[in-house]
């Protein structure tokens, strides 16, 4: 026992700690000296290494598991030397943060990214030419859903450069079902990362999201997918006033499509994330009925106030935090 301890001991610091401290004081200089005798090795080792592992691979058989054999590395891995990377200034802040929401996008709901139905420009298959050339005038989308009857019913989106591109007969003759293109639909639970996969395979910019009935719960575009990586995407047709407008130190007013995390986020503060996707949605939730303008709820020392409604639909908050 005692010689095992000993030998123990000796193992550890001889063959684990000293050659990882000595290394890590200069790697590539360790590196160069060490790489032609492990070279060497490798070569002379191969058969055994080969036969070795022969014997793994076919005990792993008996057992089932061969479709299990090579190790793989996980995401909590690959976060922790993100975050290890930052540390040590290898990577930039920047870089570690796209990196992260790169495979947050990966366990993200499609649900959570979405433009809600409530907010969906869309268009009725009925339209004229000049119903339609007022609304891409008016709110400036290149493209827009189609439906029938009832937005429950996408059948298309129409390109606004159709619109533009019509000659003289073909406006006379007006048919939006001639110009219609074909979308994508998927349900709201699928992962915004696959989403993104198929959007970019089918070679579309915009997919409708379906939700549990069948119904239409909303829409995405790539833009969205990708600004979850990347940050806010502004173009030219994107409104200057921002979603978040810092009052003072205690009191910021917010667009209330933005998400809880995104909230908890910009404001260092820890709203629940389990009982509403966005900050419009919590107040709904905390109150249990649609609020009056001017209505404030309180969670913690954070006073969520409903700055702006338009008939049901919250559209500003105003944030109070208690010192």
């Amino acid at each position: 026992t005692i010689a095992t301890g000993i030998m123990t001991a000796v193992i550890l610091v001889f063959g684990e700690i000293s050659p990882k401290t000595i290394a890590a004081r200069d790697p590539l200089k360790v590196a160069y000296q060490v790489a032609k005798p492990l070279h060497f090795l490798m070569y002379l080792l191969a058969p055994l290494v080969y036969v070795l592992t022969m014997l793994s691979n076919l005990l792993a058989k008996l057992q089932g598991n061969e479709d299990e054999l090579a190790e793989q590395v996980t995401e909590a891995e690959i976060r922790t030397l993100v975050d290890v990377g930052e540390e040590q200034g290898i990577i930039e802040d920047e870089e570690s943060r796209m990196i992260h929401s790169v495979l947050a996008l990966t366990d993200t709901p499609v649900r959570n990214v979405m433009v809600p139905r409530t907010a969906m420009t869309a268009v009725e298959v009925t339209a004229t030419h000049d119903e339609l050339v007022a609304l891409i005038r008016r709110d400036r989308y290149s493209r827009l859903p189609v439906y029938e009857e009832d937005i429950d019913n996408i059948i298309g989106l129409l390109h606004a450069k159709d619109i533009c591109s019509l000659s003289e007969a073909e406006k006379r003759a007006f048919d939006l079902r001639k110009l219609l293109r074909p979308t994508i639909f998927v349900v709201s639970t699928k992962k915004s990362g696959l989403v993104l996969r198929e959007l970019q395979k089918h070679r579309v910019y915009m997919a409708i999201i379906i939700d549990e009935y069948g119904g239409t719960a909303g829409l995405v575009t790539i833009e969205d997918l990708i600004e979850e990586i990347v940050g806010e995407i502004v173009d030219e047709y994107d409104e200057e006033d921002p979603p978040v407008e810092v009052l003072d130190a205690n009191t910021t007013f917010l667009d209330a499509r933005l998400t809880i995390k995104e909230v908890n986020e910009q404001l260092n503060i820890a709203l629940p994330t389990d009982r509403a996707i966005t900050i419009g949605g919590l107040i709904y939730d905390l109150l249990g009925r649609i609020p009056r303008s001017g209505e404030s709820v309180s969670c913690g020392r954070i006073t969520l106030t409903v700055d702006k409604l338009d008939r049901r639909t919250i559209e500003r908050v105003k944030v109070t935090v208690k010192q």
